[in-house]
């Protein structure tokens, strides 16, 4: 028995097959389909896509055996990727390779073999498609040049494989910076909010500190009583348009820069475990012409919103979908059958929601479901 040299290329060519990430893969139909069309056309038995690696030839697809890789220095293939053309062996005891080969000395020998080089693109040869049978045989100048062609049609599948796993990687790591940025504006809008909420404490606090004194003030002098409430009454003005700009300062200046679509998906990617129900978001359009005001307004109402749900015992779907075309339709549906409309209705009031969007001359519906539950639907024109 001879054992096969090795390429001259060797090093290359494993480089290359293990560039395409197909050992010990799991089967797939298309290999599956073109080693029956080898045993089909060939007449035999037994059919393989071999690839071959540093000590093994490992078996892709097979037909007519039950093993899954052989040691190479007994492989057949170790000799087929050394040429550029088919190997075709009629007898296998008639050949001094292969004559005391063990695996011609089976209850099912291989006496015939023939394989084509499977050849990438970049010219290494990676493995075989073979086929078998038991007795002598020859193949005619067709099927032999049908092996061939099947061989190109597998570098072919490896090629389309390669890709598809590219794009694969590209398309996560796109999602994982989508995700990274959208966390980023999470982030942002929460320091954000603290920074504010700090320099609110400490605006409103002065100004009533200058309240307490003007009070106390005219309370100790009636002659400079109405003077000093005229303060009093002055400073309160004042808190209260502070409190107006600090809360329109509240909308973050990073979060026009992400669809806000994007946003909701995260913060509902982060409470769903906190959910006693399952929940879905969607969208339709563009959302490109929306507003600071409109997206902070529709986050709120949505967080709200959910959080009022949560408390409902029988919600077991949630599906909030934003429509765009030419002003804002958000819609928030739940398949609560005991929540009615008029139940939403006081709720919408309760957590001032309608307050909300008839700031931005938007409008509140409720609607029933077709398949139960109700829809609170919002629609807010873009020049809020």
């Amino acid at each position: 028995m001879q054992i096969a040299q090795l390429p001259s290329d060797e090093e290359l060519r494993l480089e290359d097959l293990f560039s395409y990430n197909i050992l010990d893969t799991d089967s797939e139909k298309e290999f599956d389909e073109l080693v029956e069309l080898a045993a089909s056309i060939c007449n035999c038995p037994v059919s393989m896509v071999t690839f071959i690696d540093e000590k093994r030839q490992w078996f892709k697809a097979k037909i007519g055996v039950e093993y899954a890789e052989t040691s190479r220095d007994l492989s057949f293939c170790a000799h087929t990727i050394l040429d550029d053309d088919v190997m075709v062996v009629e007898d296998s005891l008639l050949d001094d390779r292969f004559k005391d080969n063990p695996f011609t000395q089976l209850e099912k020998p291989v006496r015939f073999y023939a394989g084509a080089p499977i050849v990438s693109p970049e010219g290494y040869k990676l493995g075989t498609l073979c086929v078998i049978n038991h007795t002598p045989k020859k193949l005619s100048h067709v099927q032999e040049r049908a092996l061939v062609i099947l061989s190109h049609q597998i570098t072919r599948l490896l090629e389309l494989r390669k890709k598809s796993a590219s794009l694969r990687k590209r398309a996560e790591q796109i999602i994982e910076l989508k995700e990274q940025s959208v966390n980023q504006v999470l982030q942002d809008h929460e320091l954000q909010k603290q920074q504010i909420a700090e320099e609110i404490q400490e605006q409103i606090a002065q100004q009533v500190a200058a309240c307490r004194l003007y009070i106390g003030i005219a309370g100790e002098s009636e002659a400079m009583r109405n003077e000093y409430l005229k303060k009093v009454n002055e400073k309160l003005a004042t808190v209260i348009t502070d409190m107006r700009k600090l809360s329109r300062l509240l909308t973050p200046a990073v979060l026009p820069n992400v669809p806000l679509e994007d946003i909701v998906s995260d913060y509902i990617k982060n409470i769903q475990e906190d959910m006693p129900f399952k929940l879905r978001v969607s969208s339709k359009g563009n959302s490109l012409f929306t507003s600071m005001d409109i997206n902070l307004t529709l986050f709120r109402v949505i967080e709200i919103w959910i959080n009022n749900l949560k408390n409902r015992t029988d919600v077991t779907n949630v599906q909030v979908l934003f429509t765009y075309n030419g002003s804002v339709q958000l819609n928030i549906e739940n398949d609560s059958t005991s929540y009615g409309m008029e139940e939403v209705e006081m709720d919408v009031m309760r957590s001032a929601i309608d307050a909300r969007i008839n700031h931005l001359q938007g409008s509140i519906s409720i609607l029933p479901n077709p398949t139960g539950g109700t829809a609170l639907h919002i629609h807010l024109p873009y020049e809020a």
